[in-house]
C-alpha cells in the first residue's frame, strides 16, 4: 500500500523499480535541454528530483542496487552533459555525489 509518499507492505521493490524508472525518464527529458540551459537543468533536478530521491530512500529500506540505473544514467550522461564534456575523469565521482 501506498502511504505518505512510501510504501508499506508486499512489493516495496516493485514500488521503487516504478519509481527510479519514472526518475530515469525524467532525467532523460532534461538531457536536451543540457546544452542550451545548463543551470536550470542543475536546479530543476537538485531541487525536486533529488529530493524525491532522499526522502525515498529514508522512508524505504531496499537495497541500493535498485537505484543503480538512476546512477548510471545519471553518470554517464547528465553529468557529462551539464560540463560539455564527452567523459568526466573518476576521481571527480566521489565529489559530485557529496550530500548537498
Amino acid at each position: 500500500y501506498r502511504y505518505l509518499g512510501g510504501h508499506i507492505g508486499q512489493g516495496k521493490d516493485d514500488f521503487v523499480k516504478e519509481k527510479v524508472l519514472e526518475w530515469v525518464e525524467s532525467v532523460r527529458r532534461f538531457l536536451p535541454m543540457v546544452r542550451r540551459n545548463p543551470q536550470a537543468v542543475h536546479t530543476g533536478i537538485s531541487r525536486s528530483l533529488q529530493h524525491e530521491w532522499a526522502y525515498l530512500q529514508r522512508v524505504i529500506e531496499v537495497d541500493p542496487e535498485k537505484y543503480a540505473i538512476l546512477d548510471d544514467i545519471i553518470q554517464a550522461e547528465l553529468i557529462p552533459a551539464l560540463f560539455d564534456a564527452d567523459e568526466i575523469p573518476a576521481e571527480f565521482d566521489k565529489l559530485f555525489t557529496l550530500p548537498v
